[in-house]
């Protein structure tokens, strides 16, 4: 059986070699009870929208990009007139593309 005698130098250095092998946002962690963790997500979203005073619309607009494993799946643009209207359209996209992922893990 593998001892372990790291000190938090050693294992915030083994934290960083181990995770720079990984893609995506699943990462090796050491709590504070030096218990290692290793959690994350599979998908993520990123999102920015800008208010009108700050684009060249009248209304809302910005991008959602969705990633699996931290590589680009799918994006889009999305323009609106509110900020009501852009928070149901990213609500809407999000739904969507969640059933079209789990469908397509679920039904290979």
């Amino acid at each position: 059986m593998e001892t372990f005698t790291f000190d938090w130098k050693d294992a915030e250095k083994w934290q960083e070699n181990q995770n720079d092998k990984l893609k995506g946002d699943i990462k090796w962690r050491w709590d504070c009870g030096f218990k290692l963790d290793f959690d994350g997500g599979i998908v993520t979203v990123e999102s920015r929208f800008y208010p009108p005073h700050k684009n060249n619309h009248n209304g809302w607009e910005g991008t959602m990009t969705f990633n699996i494993m931290g590589e680009k799946w799918t994006s889009f643009n999305l323009k609106k007139d509110t900020l009501d209207e852009i928070k149901n359209e990213a609500l809407n996209l999000l739904k969507r593309q969640s059933e079209i992922i789990k469908s397509r893990m679920f039904n290979p």
